[in-house]
């Protein structure tokens, strides 16, 4: 019933939206049509020769689908280590999103694309015309229909998941449907023994559940293939340059953090900022406000043309994808951003592959076994509003021992969760149609 219900709502919105979507294939600049052909079922030509060519060689399809750019580094990181393992898979990717499909695209070429919209004929018709050996949701981004038709025409897991309250109450109008829509998953596994006890509450108690651990936290050998000099390079950073990056930034906080930077700068004139907003579309914005403030600003984008000897950045905005992560290396200290308004918060563990010291506020409630993790290891610092961030950034800046320290506890940290991938991995091989 409850499938019935959300198909027959799902088709009278397509049916309402339809010519608004014609108007925009029509008209739109390349990229927006291709998103919407996409959206409505029809794979690029590159891909389409991609899967016949990996067809005809015998090689299974796995199909990750990873909801956006977090997810997406999570599925590089399992194919990575799967291309270790065998050489007899080919891989697509699809996302939510369209910063994902950009993030997705530099990792995997043209093996990616939007994933459609959930309409029945239309997920039923993609899932037949790849006819995956594997599907592999990284992470909750639940699509019913995607999910029901995925495991008719092949095996589906769920890797890395997490639940709460919210999650399930976007199914509270539908009794019984978030259990039903679970029920088709070969396998899940959680991040965290307490998501167990959220399924249970809700009906679904299953020996398809299992706990392997955050894949987050296992980064295997990820700090030592990055070179913070190079880095520094291409951002044309000298090395007597102490740097704060602000990671996934929201509307809101960078107004604190340049007041913060403010503060700091008066004291030290080798500070350099980096702003990382969550939303790149942003950076603009951000670039505006910083130039309003008086500051000396240059966009990642443009640094290549930029002469640092003529104009040197007292901040950079990073409005580029894929680079933040390895950025953190190069940083003095980390402040990850969604956390000082009500956002929920964001990784709060990548910039300790580093050793750097983490700082956020207190609205953390989507990565809240991150910050206790971090806070029970002491190699970062919740802080409740900007003069507790400012004073704890003070803090780090003049204490170098503190720096060392953190770096050797979160290299322990790192070796504690070891292994994570690997039980992810054991169970793609298992649950692939041989």
């Amino acid at each position: 019933m409850g499938y019935f219900i959300y198909n027959l709502l799902i088709n009278i919105i397509f049916i309402l939206l339809l010519p608004f979507l014609m108007i925009k294939i029509i008209f739109s600049r390349d990229y927006s049509r291709t998103s919407i052909c996409e959206r409505l079922g029809f794979l690029q030509p590159e891909l389409k020769k991609n899967l016949l060519n990996s067809k005809n060689k015998g090689k299974k399809i796995i199909w990750f689908h990873a909801g956006s750019v977090g997810e997406v580094v999570i599925a590089r990181e399992l194919i990575n280590e799967l291309n270790k393992t065998s050489n007899n898979y080919s891989y697509i990717v699809s996302t939510s999103g369209r910063s994902g499909r950009e993030m997705a695209s530099r990792f995997f070429k043209d093996n990616t694309f939007l994933l459609p919209f959930d309409i029945p004929w239309i997920i039923k018709r993609i899932v037949k015309k790849i006819k995956p050996a594997l599907v592999v949701i990284v992470e909750p981004d639940l699509w019913p229909n995607f999910i029901r038709y995925s495991s008719l025409y092949s095996n589906i897991i769920l890797v890395n998941a997490w639940f709460n309250n919210g999650k399930i109450e976007q199914f509270k109008y539908l009794p019984g449907f978030f259990t039903a829509m679970l029920s088709y998953f070969d396998l899940i596994s959680l991040q965290d023994k307490k998501y167990q006890g959220i399924l249970k509450d809700v009906g679904f108690s299953s020996e398809k559940v299992k706990v392997t651990g955050n894949i987050k936290f296992d980064v295997g050998e990820r700090s030592t293939r990055v070179n913070p000099e190079i880095i520094r390079k291409e951002y044309k950073i000298g090395d007597d340059k102490e740097i704060i990056i602000a990671g996934s930034t929201h509307s809101g906080e960078e107004e604190i953090l340049l007041e913060i930077f403010s503060s700091l700068a008066r004291d030290n004139e080798q500070l350099l900022l980096i702003i990382a907003p969550r939303h790149i579309e942003r950076s603009t914005e951000i670039f505006e406000l910083v130039q309003k403030k008086g500051y000396k600003v240059a966009l990642r984008s443009e640094l290549d043309s930029l002469k640092v000897e003529e104009v040197e950045p007292d901040i950079i905005i990073l409005d580029t994808l894929g680079e933040l992560l390895d950025l953190y290396s190069i940083a003095t200290m980390v402040f990850v951003g969604g956390s000082l308004i009500q956002a929920g918060g964001h990784n709060l563990f990548e910039p300790l592959i580093y050793g750097k010291p983490v700082l956020f506020g207190p609205y953390i409630s989507d990565v809240k076994e991150m910050a206790e993790i971090i806070l029970d290891y002491g190699i970062g610092y919740m802080v409740e509003n900007s003069e507790e961030l400012l004073k704890r950034m003070v803090i780090i800046l003049r204490d170098k021992r503190l720096q060392d320290r953190i770096k050797d506890l979160s290299m322990k940290l790192m070796e504690d969760q070891q292994g994570i991938i690997k039980k992810n991995i054991d169970f793609i091989n298992e649950f692939v149609i041989k």
